[in-house]
């Protein structure tokens, strides 16, 4: 009868145990995979707030601006889910328990993180709507007078229209040339100027940087001679004391006032000479710091100038301009951001 009881016992507190066991592995997988989608949903839509670019690119956030709150809606669902989850578990949870899994349920609920995402997804398709609409609406107003005539005189004031526009260019043609040849050698001037101080910049580099090594091979020099001449005013003190008994009474006082004098001398000369090196030291890996950071820097603006080169083709359609635009726009605000940080 007690084996009985004992039987009944255990296996109860197997299928309570594996109840509690699935019940807290499916709301922590919840509240993992909740977390996850907020944090992913955050990221893509900063990708996604930009309000610049053609007409494709901004049809393309808007689909994925939509996708997101889609998907908001479905990690709701599990906020409910988990909820659920955590209500059935807790007349199953000690009184501590019990108030920590409230706390958890109130932190998974995200109501406030919940609200300001969805609110910016809103305000993102919101602007970017509004940023197609305007891009339609300007460029039907740029194709508005190339719009079918409904009657002869019309489709001929058209005609004559772009002509006299055809004509007016054709005169001014010789205006154009003289501006682009003028922008060209300005252009030209400019990089002159720019190759003739680059040019100064290197002479007077390899000319300090060789002044630097010559100097520090001095000091090394009177670095290494500096033992020499530590014996040598060992030697001259000595000399020196031995001659105070053999001199009258005032020669002592000077020989020793002379040696002093001597003894300052010397220290002065070894502070100066230590000072010296320090500095010298560390304008050295100062020198060698900035070299190589500027030649990191000319690797970076020489593949930027090649890219920008290499993007500045005349393009034939709207959008490809618009697209070609942002490119540089993106670039320029890319190359003020590293000018800030390493002011």
């Amino acid at each position: 009868m007690i084996n009985t009881g004992h039987f009944v016992l255990l296996h109860r507190l197997r299928i309570k145990l594996r109840l509690l066991r699935n019940m807290l592995t499916s709301t922590s997988f919840i509240m993992m995979h909740i977390s996850n989608v907020m944090t992913s949903t955050k990221d893509k839509l900063t990708i996604c707030a930009e309000v610049t670019g053609d007409k494709q690119a901004l049809n393309n956030r808007l689909d994925r601006v939509q996708d997101l709150m889609t998907s908001l809606r479905d990690g709701e669902k599990k906020v409910e889910a988990t909820h659920v989850q955590g209500e059935k578990t807790l007349p199953q949870t000690a009184r501590q328990g019990q108030a920590h899994i409230n706390g958890e349920l109130e932190s998974v609920s995200v109501t406030q993180d919940y609200e300001t995402l969805a609110t910016r997804l809103g305000e993102t398709q919101q602007n970017l709507t509004h940023s197609i609409q305007a891009l339609q609406a300007y460029d039907g107003s740029c194709i508005k007078d190339l719009e079918l005539k409904f009657t002869l005189p019309e489709k001929q004031a058209q005609v004559e229209k772009y002509k006299a526009l055809q004509n007016d260019v054709h005169t001014r043609q010789g205006q154009f040339d003289d501006l682009k040849n003028m922008a060209s050698q300005d252009l030209i001037g400019k990089l002159r100027n720019h190759a003739l101080e680059h040019e100064t910049y290197q002479e007077n580099f390899s000319e300090c940087s060789e002044w630097l090594g010559t100097s520090l091979q001095r000091l090394q020099e009177l670095v290494a001679e500096k033992d020499q001449g530590a014996t040598r005013i060992h030697y001259t003190v000595e000399c020196g004391e031995k001659l105070y008994p053999s001199t009258a009474s005032e020669g002592p006082d000077i020989i020793h006032q002379e040696l002093r004098g001597l003894r300052e001398h010397w220290e002065q000369g070894c502070d100066v000479l230590s000072e010296t090196q320090c500095k010298l030291d560390t304008t050295l890996l100062q020198w060698y710091s900035y070299d190589e950071n500027f030649d990191q820097f000319r690797k970076w603006f020489l593949d930027t100038e090649i890219k920008l080169r290499e993007d500045t083709d005349l393009k034939a359609t709207l959008s490809d301009k618009k697209a070609q635009l942002q490119n540089h726009r993106l670039c320029r605000s890319y190359i003020k951001t590293l000018y800030l940080d390493n002011m």
